[in-house]
């Protein structure tokens, strides 16, 4: 099977799991050493972009990211590993 970006689907308190496909085109997933996952929502200046929701944004900004339904992150309980297993 191949995957794509379709597969990809997001969860928030405030979004219910949706493939990133159905999501609206400002919203961008960003992966990064420094800061793990997170999800944004763009603007045209910089300093307007909005962050819903990171790895270790804390219990008000959780995020679940699954591809296909496979775990690949669940910040809700950060006493988590990622993939969604108990440490």
């Amino acid at each position: 099977m191949t995957l794509s970006y379709h597969d990809l689907h997001i969860t928030t308190e405030s979004i219910p799991r949706t493939s990133i496909f159905n999501l609206p085109y400002g919203l961008e997933v960003h992966c990064s050493r420094v800061a793990g996952w997170q999800l944004w929502k763009s603007a045209t200046r910089p300093e307007d972009w909005e962050l819903l929701a990171g790895e270790y944004e804390g219990p008000e900004k959780w995020l679940v990211l699954d591809v296909a339904g496979e775990i690949i992150l669940d910040s809700r309980d950060q006493e988590r590993e990622p993939g969604g297993k108990p440490s």
